[in-house]
């Protein structure tokens, strides 16, 4: 008894120590209402249902009180020493409010990949730091993995050949090399390690060269689950580190080594902390340090230093002076050969020419819209000599912006020398620019095309007018058959007038004389034009006399 005590606290204390490990991402448990699709845990009149195929290990409480279990056909349950389960509810802790007859569905567990960076949490140092590559976010070769037993055990191998690790820490028990891979093989085995049938595990408890023995092996399992999340690196020239799958702004150190050396990994790292404090860039810079193993190329000692808040070359001009101020023969021992990379100039890579075109386009908007105030408050300003009038007056504007169209169309009256063609085919509707007015319904004059007489064709219209009177009043015989022949010429003359077209109004002379039988009167009735007052009187005056 006193044996496995003094075993137990051994472990623990060597897990405690170790600082370095992975921890696997835990699924919510048996006590955690995430894991049950109502959102609340079961009470002890409720019977659990797990679904038809749960393809994973789950961990149950110390202590289980529900009214029963549907269990699915396949899944396991892992029980601990301490575990007490009590079925029909007898041991009621806590009210149902539900009430009997109901069920408490959980959920289907999630399997994590082995080799995906977001199924595993590091320590929070790590974990900040964002210089870290992708193949050091997963298991490396001596390093611990713990898998705890808070929710459902599900690990997903990728049938690779080999799972490396230092030690693995499951459910609170620390499983030696040659049970895991027994383990692997059996049914619980591919319950909790899927896709592992020709995997072999592997421990290192000696320090390797760097995380991964073989790190360009582990590229593609690795870098499959992270390429799609890669963001755009906001420098036009990024750098790409050994073990990253990403490209990053920033800059990278790297060293060939002959072989690889704890002293000189320490050396380099204590060489960049000094410089970041002496240039006061702790709080701007982050760096990781660390081997490589790229069989057959050889071991590369690499340091990739990055800004911490974007992008700002902050990094580059420290990597400059750094290598500009020390002397690397004097720092390693034996051969080295530096290969130094950095990024180009930041630049934004989500500014595309359109977005670029259209704040040009913007901007210039707003300056004519400021140019056209300007131009109001002040017409005369000296500086409005010198930009074209076309640019800032909004009435030059008016000829572009409302043109004239079939239904709002503008014609020009008709002049005497065209007076032959219908004016009133229709109505007319514009724009004037010259007053700025819109005229919403033209129309047609129809005294325009009037021709104006002369006086002296109008003295003669009313000497022949005066001479027709008298000789129609001194025939008193005869006036029945000039009647008749004059209401058959203004008859003709006014059927002419019409068909001609028109509304067309002109001087006309209008007799009408009516025949009757009994009454031999004669009527004349005489129209003349009043254009003008002073010929009407004249006219006049010559009737008298005569």
């Amino acid at each position: 008894m006193s044996f496995g005590t003094l075993k137990i606290s051994l472990l623990f204390i060597y897990i405690t120590q170790c600082t370095s490990n992975k921890r696997l991402l835990p699924n919510p448990g048996f006590d955690n209402p995430d894991a049950w699709e109502s959102g609340y845990l079961p009470c002890a009149l409720e019977d659990v249902v797990f679904p038809e195929a749960y393809g994973a290990i789950l961990p149950l409480p110390t202590k289980v009180d529900v009214r029963g279990f549907l269990l699915p056909r396949d899944g396991a349950i892992l029980l601990s020493d301490e575990s007490t389960i009590t079925l029909g509810g007898e041991q009621q802790q806590r009210d149902c409010e539900n009430g009997r007859n109901r069920r408490a569905y959980l959920k289907a567990p999630t399997t994590r990949k082995w080799y995906d960076p977001n199924s595993w949490v590091s320590p929070a140092a790590l974990a900040q730091n964002p210089a870290i590559p992708h193949l050091e976010r997963v298991p490396c070769d001596n390093e611990t993995v713990v898998i705890q037993r808070d929710g459902p055990l599900s690990i997903d191998l990728e049938n690779t050949a080999y799972v490396r690790m230092g030690h693995l820490y499951l459910a609170g028990s620390l499983i030696a090399s040659n049970y895991l891979n027994y383990l692997i093989h059996t049914d619980i085995g591919q319950l909790l390690f899927k896709n592992s049938l020709d995997t072999i595990a592997q421990y290192y408890h000696q320090d390797t060269c760097g995380c991964q023995m073989d790190a360009l092996a582990f590229i593609e399992p690795i870098c499959k689950h992270v390429m799609e999340n890669c963001e755009r690196p906001h420098c036009l020239v990024p750098v790409t580190p050994l073990e990253s799958c990403c490209p990053i702004c920033g800059s990278v150190l790297r060293f060939a080594m002959d072989y690889c050396s704890e002293a000189s990994m320490n050396k380099l790292g204590k060489l960049i902390a000094t410089a970041i404090k002496e240039q006061d860039l702790v709080s701007d810079l982050n760096y990781h340090i660390n081997y490589v193993n790229t069989p057959p190329y050889g071991n590369y000692l690499e340091a990739i230093i990055i800004d911490r808040d974007g992008y700002n070359e902050k990094s580059v001009h420290f990597v400059n002076r750094l290598n500009a101020s020390t002397n690397w023969s004097k720092l390693f021992m034996g051969s080295h050969k530096l290969e130094m990379i950095v990024s180009g100039r930041p630049y934004n890579p989500n500014i595309t020419f359109g977005s670029v075109l259209l704040i040009i386009i913007c901007m210039m908007l707003v300056s004519v819209v400021a140019l056209v105030i300007f131009a109001h408050y002040s017409p005369d300003h000296r500086y409005l000599r010198r930009v074209p009038q076309w640019v800032y007056d909004p009435r030059r504007w008016r000829a572009f912006l409302l043109r004239s169209s079939a239904h709002f169309a503008r014609f020009d009256n008709l002049t005497a020398a065209v007076a032959e063609v219908d004016v009133t085919d229709g109505i007319t509707m514009g724009y004037d620019a010259e007053s700025g007015q819109v005229r919403e319904r033209a129309f047609d004059n129809p005294m325009f095309v009037e021709k104006r007489k002369a006086p002296s064709e109008i003295n003669t219209g009313s000497t022949s007018t005066g001479s027709t009177m008298a000789v129609a009043a001194s025939s008193t015989t005869g006036g029945s058959a000039a009647a008749t022949v004059s209401i058959s010429t203004v008859k003709e003359q006014k059927l002419t007038k019409k068909s001609s077209g028109g509304n067309k109004l002109e001087s006309v002379t209008l007799i009408d004389a009516m025949e009757n039988d009994d009454v031999e009167d004669e009527q004349e009735l005489t129209e003349i034009t009043l254009d003008d007052k002073f010929n009407v009187d004249s006219d006049e005056e010559e009737e008298t006399k005569e």
